[in-house]
């Protein structure tokens, strides 16, 4: 069996249906290079391990963790079984162009980087972008990481060589949410970087996102990271942005708040998404949310028209940024 370029992780658990339709096609649907798809099944209980079972591309590995360890520790496995010179890390519901890790890899070998990231862009459960992330400067990235987590696209924008992310520890697993950003300080601290201008990631925003999930959680991560780097950043005379974060924070839990609204309306639960609707639009001073409670106490036919009278117009920058590839999943 012949080495491959590149090693592709994609942790997993419960997701059989996101998996199947985004991450495996996304890694195994790449195009002018020699990959190994990697999945790294968390414990999960759904049928996962059964349909991976089935599949015979031989492309793809598929490792298995008895019982959760948790996302960070999913990779791990996949990082310490890659067979690759460089790996690409993929969430479970993420995308990419099929042209993705060839771009990447072309962008690493011209300007001898050990690390590279690209543009990327948001999308919802329709293929719809709804936010571009464009690319920051590698010139200070470096500095720039220790301030904010500018990478675009989460784990899934990024190439990095296998030996230098071995040689920095890999992720750490105390870390979920926050994981990527502490691997990228690290790398970025210890190689060079390159970005890839083109939009190569959809980023995927729903209700079951880790991030959505686990917001909880956040504000110890980020204490827990800024700790970590506190002796480097004050080295460099930069501290990370507190209230950046916080800001992220709270647009999380909006998110959050929704779409509990929308699980509570979907299963019958009409007060119960009558009355989260009523506490956002206390907490956020939001008419959309008194609209949401409204439509929601009138019925569904009150809930479509609502939903299209508060739907804004796509912005130009929007549609010039929807990447032709994303045809590539329809």
């Amino acid at each position: 069996m012949s080495t491959p370029e590149i090693s592709v992780v994609i942790p997993t658990r419960d997701r059989w249906q996101r998996l199947s339709s985004c991450g495996l096609v996304a890694g195994l649907q790449q195009r002018d290079v020699d990959v190994e798809v990697i999945v790294v099944d968390d414990g999960s209980t759904d049928e996962t391990a059964r349909e991976l079972a089935q599949l015979t591309d031989p492309r793809l590995r598929v490792l298995r963790h008895d019982t959760p360890r948790g996302v960070s520790s999913a990779r791990n496995t996949g990082i310490r079984a890659a067979r690759g010179e460089w790996l690409a890390f993929l969430d479970d519901d993420d995308l990419w162009s099929p042209w993705k890790l060839h771009e990447q890899l072309e962008v690493a070998r011209s300007q001898h980087a050990s690390l590279v990231y690209c543009a990327a862009v948001f999308v919802d459960d329709d293929l719809a972008v709804t936010g571009v992330a464009s690319f920051p400067d590698p010139a200070d990235i470096s500095t720039r990481l220790l301030v904010a987590n500018v990478v675009p696209g989460g784990c899934s924008g990024v190439i990095a060589r296998t030996r230098l992310v071995r040689d920095v520890g890999c992720f750490d697993e105390r870390l979920w949410i926050l994981a990527d950003w502490d691997l990228w300080i690290r790398l970025t601290e210890a190689g060079h970087a390159a970005a890839c201008p083109d939009v190569l990631t959809g980023y995927a925003v729903h209700s079951a996102n880790m991030t959505v999930e686990r917001i909880q959680g956040i504000i110890g991560e980020f204490e827990y990271l800024a700790e970590k780097h506190r002796a480097r950043a004050l080295a460099l005379g930069v501290e990370i942005d507190r209230d950046q974060m916080l800001r992220w924070v709270a647009r999380q839990e909006r998110r959050g708040l929704r779409y509990a609204v929308q699980a509570e309306r979907r299963a019958g639960r009409r007060l119960r998404a009558i009355a989260l609707s009523l506490r956002g639009a206390l907490r956020y001073r939001s008419l959309d949310d008194v609209l949401r409670a409204v439509g929601i106490a009138l019925g569904e036919r009150s809930i479509r028209i609502g939903a299209r009278l508060r739907r804004r117009p796509r912005s130009a920058e929007l549609v010039a940024h929807e990447p032709a590839w994303l045809d590539f999943y329809q």
